[in-house]
C-alpha cells in the first residue's frame, strides 16, 4: 500500500517537474535573446571570398618558395578567404564616409594552385589593428564621374613565413561608379563584386624583418564575396537539445497514461 502511494505521488509530481524545467528553459532563452543592445554589442557577420593571384613580386619567386620561380604566370594561383566582422561597430566618421575601427574579429586565407593543392594556408585568427572604410560619391583621380569605394584592411595574418618573410598585412581595395552603396553603414550582405569596375585588388604583403629590402607582395583580384553562416552559440544549441528532450519526455508520459502503463 505504501509503495502504491509513493508511486502515485511520483506520478502526480512528474508533470509539475516537467513544467518547472520547461519554464526554466524558457527563462534561459529569454535571457539569451532578450539582452538589450549596448555599445559593446557584437553582431558577427561572416563573408567568404574567392579570387585569383595576378602578380607576385620577385622577392617571393626565387625558386625555393612554394610560389616557384620568376616570372609568375597570372592566374596560376587561386585565393580563398573567410573573415568575420562585427556589424554593430560604431561609425567613427561622418557622411559621406563610414570608418569602422577594429571591426574584423577573425580572418583566414588559403592560396591554391590550379590542381587545388594548398600552397599557403593561414589559421583562423584574430587580426588586431584593422578597419573597414566605406565612401560614397567620391571624386577619384582620373575619373570623370563620382565613385563608391570600399577598403578593408584585414590586419596581420598569422601563417608560415615564405623565404623567411612572414605576412604582415592583407587588404582589399574596391572602387566602382557611384550607386553601389545606399549609405555608409556597415552592411550585413556583401556588395556585388562585379559593381567594382574601376579598382578590384587584394594585396598580401610579406616583409623580412631581418632585411629592410627583403620581402615581397602578392597581388590579386576578388572574384566573388558571399555570406557565410555564423555558428550558433553553444548555449542556444544546448537549449534546443534540452527542449527537444523535454517534449519527448512529455509525449512519453502522456502515451503511458493513455495506455494505462503508469
Amino acid at each position: 500500500m505504501r509503495a502504491q502511494n509513493e508511486e502515485r505521488t511520483l506520478h502526480n509530481l512528474r508533470p509539475s517537474i516537467l513544467t518547472l524545467v520547461f519554464t526554466a528553459s524558457l527563462l534561459l532563452w529569454a535571457s539569451i535573446v532578450g539582452t538589450p543592445a549596448t555599445a559593446a554589442t557584437v553582431t558577427p557577420v561572416t563573408f567568404a571570398y574567392t579570387g585569383t593571384v595576378t602578380d607576385i613580386t620577385f622577392g617571393l619567386l626565387d625558386g625555393t618558395s612554394p610560389f616557384g620561380s620568376s616570372p609568375y604566370v597570372p592566374g596560376s594561383l587561386l585565393i580563398t578567404g573567410l573573415f568575420t566582422f562585427n556589424s554593430s561597430s560604431p561609425n567613427l566618421s561622418a557622411d559621406p564616409t563610414g570608418f569602422y575601427q577594429n571591426p574584423i574579429l577573425s580572418h583566414t586565407v588559403q592560396l591554391r594552385d590550379l590542381s587545388n593543392a594548398v600552397i599557403y594556408n593561414s589559421p583562423l585568427a584574430t587580426t588586431p589593428n584593422n578597419f573597414i572604410h566605406i565612401r560614397t560619391g567620391v571624386q577619384e583621380l582620373f575619373q570623370t564621374t563620382l565613385s563608391d569605394t570600399l577598403a578593408i584592411y584585414l590586419g596581420t595574418i598569422p601563417g608560415s613565413a615564405i623565404n623567411g618573410n612572414p605576412i604582415v598585412d592583407a587588404s582589399i581595395s574596391l572602387t566602382g561608379e557611384q550607386g553601389i552603396f545606399n549609405s555608409v553603414e556597415l552592411f550585413t550582405t556583401p556588395p556585388s563584386i562585379s559593381s567594382f569596375n574601376r579598382i578590384n585588388q587584394i594585396v598580401f604583403s610579406f616583409v623580412n624583418q631581418n632585411s629592410p629590402t627583403g620581402g615581397g607582395v602578392i597581388i590579386g583580384t576578388i572574384k566573388d564575396m558571399t555570406p557565410s553562416p555564423v555558428p550558433l552559440p553553444p548555449a542556444i544549441i544546448l537549449f534546443g537539445a534540452g527542449l527537444v528532450a523535454l517534449v519527448g519526455l512529455g509525449a512519453r508520459s502522456r502515451l503511458q497514461k493513455k495506455l494505462g502503463l503508469t
